[in-house]
């Protein structure tokens, strides 16, 4: 083996081994159950009974995560005079409980943090929540 191809050879993996631990996204930041509460905890705003995580998929290829959820006596408000709301919701200037299952999507950035983009249940979608997992 010439000097100069083992030579690109070791600075390949050099540059590889400083890459994956430089970016924390190559260097294996996972999504956890803990986080994944953390994160719809501070959604809900401790207004849920309780609140228990299923499981995490994620999906690398996509910089995306799923996490299906179980939320016990959620206490929504609906807003008075939103048409969109009171369509799904029932009409406006009342609060109720809800409990049932709901997803939750995260998004990846290349900076490594996991960040809370949506969460859907029977009755809507709340989106572009961008809540930080920790």
């Amino acid at each position: 083996m010439n000097a100069k191809f083992a030579s690109s050879i070791i600075l390949s993996i050099v540059c590889a081994i400083s890459l994956s631990f430089s970016n924390p996204v190559l260097a294996g930041d996972k999504l956890t159950s803990q986080k994944v509460h953390n994160a719809v905890w501070q959604f809900l705003e401790g207004s849920a009974g309780g609140l228990q995580v299923i499981g995490v998929l994620e999906v690398p290829q996509q910089n995306v995560a799923k996490a299906d959820l179980v939320i016990q006596n959620w206490l929504l408000a609906t807003p008075k005079n939103d048409p969109v709301t009171a369509y799904a919701l029932g009409p406006g200037g009342q609060t109720f409980k809800w409990s049932g299952r709901a997803v939750a999507v995260f998004v990846h950035y290349n900076d490594g943090r996991w960040v809370l983009n949506r969460v859907a249940f029977e009755r809507g979608t709340f989106d572009n929540l961008n809540i930080v997992a920790r």
